[in-house]
């Protein structure tokens, strides 16, 4: 008797373990599953088939390396790039009708690099809150995120701005939103 109540014991203990085995497993290849069919799947930096054509894109906190006695918090110091260049410019084939958020979301998703962003419903666009850890106001009262197409920094969000096959798109981080959003 002693022997059956052992067998059926470790059975239901295998059981147990081929459980947890298999929803671990399932739960590794949603999350994986997701990051390669997620944006800018496929391709270190690059998004779609590129139907649409193909951008080049880099983000930089520069002006913050340059400027680092504005930084509010001494602990972000290790995100900030000691030449200030979070992503060098990389090439990014996009499929007609993605914008330059779509861009900046696969790009750093490919590269494994912080973004948050919400949809800002005022101008229905989305709003960069933080790239790198780097949020709003962590370079000072005038510090946040910006973009530039082709030099030309647009007074409107990343969601509205269509890509275009040759553009080239920087996103910075700047401690004077005043100067740097009239490039």
């Amino acid at each position: 008797m002693d022997d059956e109540l052992l067998k059926k014991a470790r059975s239901k203990h295998n059981k147990y373990i081929l459980t947890v085995i298999v929803l671990a497993l399932f739960a590794a290849a949603f999350f994986l599953g997701f990051r390669i069919m997620g944006p800018g799947a496929g391709k270190a930096g690059a998004g779609g088939s590129g139907s649409g054509g193909s951008v080049t894109i880099s983000i930089d906190c520069k002006n913050l390396a340059d400027n680092m006695d504005m930084l509010e918090k001494p602990e972000l110091e290790k995100y900030i790039p000691e030449d200030g260049v979070i992503l060098e410019p990389t090439e990014y084939s996009f499929d007609e009708g993605e914008n330059v958020y779509d861009a900046l979301e696969a790009v750093c998703l490919a590269n494994d690099i912080q973004l948050e962003s919400s949809e800002d419903a005022v101008y229905k666009s989305r709003y960069i809150e933080g790239i790198n850890y780097l949020y709003e106001k962590d370079g000072g009262k005038m510090s946040g995120w910006l973009f530039s197409v082709n030099d030309e920094v647009p007074n409107y969000g990343a969601s509205k701005v269509k890509l275009k096959n040759g553009d080239k798109i920087r996103w910075f981080y700047t401690v004077d939103y005043a100067e740097d959003s009239s490039m």
